[in-house]
């Protein structure tokens, strides 16, 4: 006859646990795979299957979303829903969102590094009217590299606001990248030779045929209160 001491017993017991356990995950598992696989989307049962997730514990929330997605997505082409589950649209369209949000954090890393590493200051406006029929107005600004390293280019827009903030122009600037900007001496201790002037020319409206163009333009000439963005 065996004989249990009180340390057997809890070991035992234990074992018990972990072997139930074990036998729960496995038949939670196999029903999840069950029906994970059983859910084959024909022509006549996408009613049901959505039935039948709205009480899957194991679709999430943002399963749902993945397989609204794409269903929308491929309702014009039935042949690439006929013959897929539910969680094989799932895992496709998780893997296209992925996607599109590692290049929209990797633009929006490289925005955002910029703005660390330069300093743009707006100089102002000199109108060339040396010719009456082709007015210029030259935008001026300055670019101080912050960073540490040459930058090669820089992109972006000059926004003009009046005193109510409506948008009045946009003149979209660029540094040219056959002069790139050095290190300045902002952040280190070199000289500070990392500041450099940009003049860029835009054609003044004055004689465009689109109305609008023509009021902002003169605008832009001849109200002194609006502000640089």
């Amino acid at each position: 006859m065996a004989h249990f001491t009180d340390k057997k017993i809890g070991t035992l017991i234990v074992t018990m646990i972990v072997i139930m356990l074990s036998f729960v995950l496995i038949i939670f598992a196999t029903k999840k795979s069950s029906v994970d696989n059983y859910l084959v989307i024909t022509h006549y049962n996408l009613n049901k299957i959505a039935e039948e997730l709205k009480t899957n514990p194991s679709y999430t929330h943002q399963d749902f979303e993945y397989f609204v997605n794409a269903l929308t997505r491929l309702a014009d082409s039935p042949d690439s829903i006929i013959g897929q589950t539910p969680r094989s649209l799932i895992n496709i369209e998780k893997n296209i969102a992925n996607e599109q949000i590692s290049n929209v954090l990797l633009n929006t890393c490289s925005r955002v590094s910029m703005f660390l590493n330069h300093q743009f200051h707006y100089e102002g406006i000199k109108f060339d009217d040396s010719d009456p029929n082709d007015k210029i107005n030259n935008i001026i600004f300055t670019i101080s590299n912050t960073s540490n390293q040459t930058i090669q280019k820089i992109e972006g827009a000059l926004t003009f606001y009046d005193a109510v903030g409506n948008i009045v122009r946009v003149y979209n600037l660029g540094t040219n990248p056959n002069s790139p900007i050095p290190v300045s001496g902002i952040n280190n201790e070199q000289l500070d030779t990392g500041t450099i002037i940009f003049g860029m020319s835009f054609a003044h409206g004055d004689k465009d045929p689109n109305p609008s163009i023509r009021f902002r333009d003169s605008l832009i000439r001849n109200e002194p209160n609006l502000r640089p963005v």
